[in-house]
Formats: structure tokens, sequence, C-alpha cells
């Protein structure tokens, strides 16, 4: 169910990102971070160590950037189990040891999510990869 609506989500960001709407950049923020949460919870709940789950990583932390970096002023509208759901996102990399950290090995991924756990608990975060 998780996997037909990150489907969904990509095609409606596809759309969205063609939209002259006034509220298109919210739209596309809120949109991201949806996807964020499925892929969160894709992550938390199924146990899957294949490099779907890497990419899903990957994605996850590409979108919680899109969110809390680059359009942060709609950060504040996540709400209950979202919260809940982020926070446990962001735990497994803020909280020694887990295995998310070893499987982010590109630089530029690394300092994104750096980024996301600076934006996140709003302060200067420094993440040890190695």
């Amino acid at each position: 169910m998780l996997g037909e609506a990150n489907v969904i989500i990509d095609r409606a960001l596809e759309l969205a990102e063609k939209s002259q709407n006034a509220n298109r950049q919210y739209t596309l923020t809120h949109m991201n971070v949806t996807k964020a949460l499925i892929l969160t919870n894709y992550l938390r709940y199924v146990k899957d160590s294949t490099d779907r789950s890497v990419m899903h990583l990957r994605t996850a932390i590409n979108s919680y950037y899109y969110f809390y970096v680059e359009y942060n002023e709609y950060s504040a509208d996540l709400t209950g189990s979202e919260l809940t759901d982020t926070r446990w996102f962001m735990e497994q990399f803020a909280i020694e040891p887990h295995e998310f950290r070893k499987l982010i090995v590109e630089k530029e991924n690394q300092q994104k999510m750096q980024d996301v756990l600076s934006a996140y608990y709003k302060k200067p975060i420094i993440v040890m990869w190695k």
C-alpha cells in the first residue's frame, strides 16, 4: 500500500510542477513531506535490506531536505502522528548507532541529512558518518 501511495505522490508531484497555480509551492512542499512520511513508514515497518530500501532512504532524505531546508517556512504545519514519524526518522541519524548512517555513503546525501537535522533540531548538528 505504501508503494502504491508513493507512485501516486510521484505522479501528483509531476503534475503540480507543471501547474501555474498561486499555491503551487505550498502544494509541492506538502507533497514532498507526504512522500517523506510514506517512505519513513516504509523504512520503519518493512524490514527490507535491499537496494530498494537504500533508494527509499535517499528519496526520504531529499524530500525532508525540500521541506525542512529549501522551503522551511512550511515546516511548522506538521502535527500529531506526522511529527511522531518525522521524529523517528530524525532519531535514526541523531542517536548512536543506527544502520541508516551506514547506508548513506554519498557526501551530497550526508550533507543534506546533516542540514535536515540542523533545521529540524534548530541548532547545528554534526553527524559522524563513520
